[in-house]
C-alpha cells in the first residue's frame, strides 16, 4: 500500500478500507481509494497531497458526517476534478492530520519504490480486475 508509505506508515497490503491503519478515516480512504481506481496515471499524481493527510479519523460522529458529507456529493459520479473537490471538503470536516509537504511524501515513495514498485496508490480487487480486463 503505497499511500501508507507516503503518509509515513510502514508498507502493508490493502486492498479495501478496513485494511487502513486505525488512525485513517474510512469514509475519506474509500473516496480516495475510489478516485484512485478510475485516475488516469496524470490524475493519480494530483492524489499524493491528499494522501498524506488520510491519518485524521475523529470520533463516530465526525466520521458520520464526513461519509454523509461525501454521500450528498456524489462524489465518484462527477468527473475526477469534482472528486478532489469533495475529498477537500471532507477533509476540513473535524480532526485533520498534519499536512506533509508532497516533496516528503515523494521521498518516501521513492525509498519504498526500489522495493515494491506500482502505478496505482493504492491495489484493490476493483484496480485489480480492471487492470486485468484492460
Amino acid at each position: 500500500m503505497i499511500s501508507i508509505v507516503a503518509a509515513g506508515f510502514e508498507y502493508q497490503p490493502v486492498r479495501r478500507v478496513e485494511d487502513m491503519p486505525d488512525c485513517f478515516s474510512r469514509p475519506i480512504c474509500k473516496l480516495a481509494m475510489q478516485l484512485n481506481d478510475y485516475a488516469s496515471d496524470a490524475e493519480r499524481r494530483r492524489l499524493l497531497p491528499f494522501v498524506t493527510r488520510l491519518a485524521c479519523a475523529d470520533n463516530p460522529a465526525i466520521e458520520l458526517e464526513r461519509a454523509a458529507y461525501i454521500r450528498s456529493k456524489v462524489a465518484t459520479a462527477h468527473s475526477f476534478e469534482y472528486g478532489l473537490k469533495v475529498l477537500e471538503g471532507a477533509l476540513a470536516i473535524g480532526w485533520q492530520a498534519d499536512t506533509l509537504g508532497v516533496n516528503e511524501a515523494k521521498t518516501r515513495l521513492e525509498r519504498f519504490s526500489h522495493v515494491r514498485p506500482a502505478p496505482r496508490l493504492w491495489r484493490t480487487a476493483r484496480s485489480s480486475r480492471r487492470s486485468r480486463a484492460g
